[in-house]
């Protein structure tokens, strides 16, 4: 008769803690293992974490941890990853059909944790005056990212096309160049190119002072 009699084993504890640069622990695992074994705790070691709705990324090994790889001790060893919070902003761009820039860039969202919900509708003015002309609003650039959503890290980058636009007034004025009726404007802000019309703006006779 053969009885198998269990033998006593030394264990230990792994526990690999992540924190954040400020030292708040944001992840904890534990694991028990034979003293003598060996451990490795790299497949514990994620890229990015999510916590509380906002992504932290590895930086480092903490100064005080024990080390990723090794052989299991007595006890509780513990190996601390240290992650950083991963920021991003938001940068708006004014274009025209042609790709050249017509009003400074806007910091829609400065740096802010990634995930944070985003908008840039708010900075998408319906017309730009640059060097005396006027641009309109027509759409998003093919290259653009979206205008709303969840910031990511590094710089989001959304592009506003704009349409050179222009308009027609009409002046009075006697034979001596003298004003003698108001301007009237017979064509608003219209896209480059479209036809117009004055001569319903062309009074045969214009009463002035009298």
């Amino acid at each position: 008769e053969v009885v198998d009699t269990p033998s006593t084993l030394v264990s230990t504890t792994k526990t690999t803690i992540t924190k954040d640069p400020s030292g708040n622990v944001v992840n904890t695992e534990s694991e028990t293992t034979p003293t003598g074994a060996t451990y490795d705790t790299t497949d514990n070691k994620p890229e990015i974490i999510e916590f509380e709705g906002k992504q932290y990324k590895y930086t480092r090994i903490d100064e005080s941890s024990a080390p990723e790889q090794g052989e299991v001790v007595e006890g509780t060893t513990e190996v601390t990853y240290v992650y950083k919070l991963v920021k991003g902003d938001v940068i708006v761009h004014y274009i025209d059909e042609e790709g050249n820039t017509i009003k400074t860039d806007v910091v829609d969202t400065p740096l802010v944790p990634t995930g944070t919900e985003y908008d840039t509708t708010d900075n998408k003015p319906e017309i730009i005056e640059f060097e005396g002309k006027q641009y309109k609003y027509t759409r998003i650039d093919e290259s653009s990212e979206s205008e709303t959503g969840k910031v990511k890290e590094g710089t989001t980058e959304v592009t506003y096309v704009n349409k050179l636009q222009g308009k027609v007034i009409v002046h009075y004025v006697d034979e001596k160049g003298n004003k003698i009726a108001d301007d009237v404007e017979d064509t608003p802000l219209s896209d480059m190119g479209t036809e117009y019309d004055t001569t319903d703006n062309k009074p045969e006779i214009i009463e002035f002072e009298g």
